[in-house]
């Protein structure tokens, strides 16, 4: 996890891919020899995590996690407006600094 400022959070996309490489190869290697497969993979992540991409989808920022909370000023300001309330009705979605829309602020 990388923090440029105290509110951040971020890691990169590219490691976290090699890692997770890494670790499928080592898998796949462990016990072959003796004839044992790996049948199914499973992953899970924690939610709300965003990055911008390319048209290929190669990653253009650092993926901002769902721990970012630069946007709490702003998210905390919406909070008290009309729009954010109309906002919360629609969606369902709390402003605050987690949720993905906060992110693009």
């Amino acid at each position: 996890m990388r923090s440029p400022t105290p509110d951040a959070a971020e890691q990169d996309a590219n490691l976290i891919y090699e890692k997770t490489m890494g670790v499928l190869e080592q898998a796949l290697a462990f016990r072959a020899d003796e004839g044992t497969r790996m049948r199914a993979v499973s992953f899970s992540s924690a939610m709300h995590s965003m990055m911008c991409v390319d048209e290929s989808g190669e990653p253009l920022t650092q993926l901002i996690t769902w721990a970012d909370k630069r946007s709490a000023k702003e998210t905390k300001a919406l909070q008290q407006t009309e729009r954010g309330q109309d906002f919360y009705e629609r969606t369902g979605t709390p402003i605050h600094p987690m949720s993905p829309f906060a992110k693009l602020v």
